[in-house]
């Protein structure tokens, strides 16, 4: 049996993140921007009711990144100068909606949720020149802990899979913080 404290905190800490980028104001990527603040008290709420109710709310969480997800997308594409790249996302929307099908059991929405953080860290690690390529070994270490996390919670092994989402959401602020402060923000 696993801690519900251990498996909501990368979620909690996630959503403190989204609403403390959000209120920075536009000198950061998720800077005013509204889906941080919906995704962030998504995340929080959801958090807290799972915490205290024991309600499973993957599905609500799952919601919550690809709406997240949606924000470093757009970064990449203006800094590009191209359009939004929507396949990724019905690509893990139709997998996590297939795996929850199959298992039968909401949880693994959760399986989703990894998916989306890989992916949006892989694509970051994919443009150097827009995030920095001091950024890059952070990126991808954080896109293949939430990938291992996902395979882990596709094998049950959930506490791993906990301590591997713990891991990517880690390195995403502290590559968050590291890029502002070269920034100088």
């Amino acid at each position: 049996m696993e801690c519900m404290a251990i498996h909501e905190l990368p979620d909690f800490i996630l959503g403190v993140f989204m609403i403390a980028g959000f209120l920075r104001g536009r000198d950061s990527i998720i800077g005013g921007s509204y889906y941080a603040l919906v995704a962030g008290l998504t995340f929080i709420g959801s958090s807290t009711v799972q915490l205290l109710l024991g309600v499973q709310l993957e599905a609500l969480e799952f919601l919550a990144m690809l709406i997240f997800s949606i924000i470093p997308e757009r970064f990449l594409a203006t800094s590009k100068g191209r359009g939004v790249s929507y396949i990724s996302f019905v690509s893990v929307i139709f997998i996590t909606l297939l795996v929850v099908a199959v298992k039968k059991d909401t949880a693994y929405f959760r399986v989703g949720t990894l998916l989306l953080v890989s992916i949006m860290m892989g694509r970051l690690y994919l443009h150097p020149e827009v995030v920095g390529k001091g950024m890059t070994e952070a990126l991808v270490f954080s896109s293949g802990s939430a990938l291992l996390g996902a395979v882990a919670f596709l094998i049950d092994l959930r506490i791993f899979s906990n301590f591997m989402y713990f891991t990517a959401i880690l390195l995403l602020l502290m590559v968050t913080v590291e890029k502002s402060m070269e920034l100088g923000a």
